[in-house]
């Protein structure tokens, strides 16, 4: 369907006559009249009923121009759309980000970037982080979430969000937790007589793991193997078993008195890892894509600031 020529068939029904459409589009009677011919030899029926004054639609005539209403009507706001997207305030924004780091770094992010920008489409691609990069690079995510760069690829421009601590949970019953206050800062040597739940090979923990065991000559006994940290997290738990887990990932902030975990944090900056937002250097930069990258810099991204502050102000002495 034409859109110009379904416009002056709505003319036409409008005006009443072929001639008063013609005054009103400004075009001559004849090429009026032509432009009705073409469309009804198209669809192989006649549109208007000429023998009546004012002129009047035949059953084919209002199915077309019914349909052509609504072609308009599309058109339109697909115009208002466009027209908003050269403005940038809507759009489309593809984030790269694993299942665990979209928990804890997109609720914090979106609810003031979809205040700023409620209608930019928010699309969430969830895989692991080493698979970031490439993704970037082929343009199949705008903006992804990194984990611990240890070789910036050119191409790639690298926001700072955060610097991680792993920490060790331990089950209540276990050596550690009862010789040593919950959120104190140890070295992973003190529990070297404990059973691990261990994240898998291949798993970002399970590589810092793997470090932290062969810089102290450890070779810790080992419960059993799993994907999910945050399963290591609850068997270490409810086994009164120890395991590592990522700072950024801890979510208890009950009050003083009720707090079930015991955690510690682990000395040595070498056993930090550091959180980048990314995007590929050379693409077009969005106001949305720049806004959302300004609020997740502008948030402070750490574990339990009051958990830590217990620990400083000498509460976890005081823990059960």
């Amino acid at each position: 369907m034409n859109l110009q020529q379904a416009s002056y068939i709505l003319k036409v029904y409008e005006c009443g006559s072929i001639s008063a459409a013609a005054k009103a589009l400004y075009v001559s009677q004849p090429a009026l009249s032509h432009a009705i011919q073409v469309v009804e030899k198209e669809i192989g029926a006649r549109i208007f009923d000429r023998t009546t004054v004012p002129i009047s639609l035949t059953y084919a005539g209002e199915r077309y121009l019914e349909a052509a209403k609504q072609l308009m009507e599309l058109n339109h706001n697909l115009s208002l759309q466009l027209e908003e997207i050269k403005k940038e305030e809507s759009g489309r924004l593809v984030i790269g980000v694993s299942t665990l780091r979209g928990a804890v770094f997109l609720p914090s992010i979106l609810p003031e970037f979809h205040r700023q920008y409620p209608s930019v489409e928010i699309k969430l691609v969830e895989t692991g982080s080493t698979q970031m990069e490439e993704m970037l690079l082929n343009g199949k995510v705008d903006l992804a979430f990194l984990i611990s760069v240890q070789e910036k690829t050119h191409q790639i421009e690298y926001l700072k969000l955060c610097k991680e601590r792993m920490v060790l949970y331990a089950g209540k019953n276990t050596d550690l937790a009862k010789r040593i206050p919950p959120f104190s800062e140890i070295s992973i040597d003190e529990a070297k007589n404990e059973t691990f739940v261990l994240a898998k090979k291949g798993h970002g923990v399970r590589s810092m793991q793997d470090h932290m065991f062969f810089e102290l000559g450890m070779e810790p006994k080992i419960f059993l193997e799993t994907e999910s940290v945050v399963l290591a997290k609850n068997l270490a738990l409810s086994c009164d078993m120890v395991a590592l887990y990522p700072e950024t990932l801890v979510t208890n902030r009950l009050p003083r008195s009720s707090i079930q975990e015991s955690y510690y944090f682990i000395k040595g900056e070498e056993y930090t890892r550091e959180f980048y937002l990314a995007y590929k250097k050379g693409a077009y930069i969005t106001k949305y894509l720049a806004a959302f990258c300004e609020i997740a810099q502008n948030i402070p991204f750490h574990a339990h600031p009051l958990v830590q502050d217990w620990a400083e102000d000498g509460i976890a002495k005081n823990y059960p």
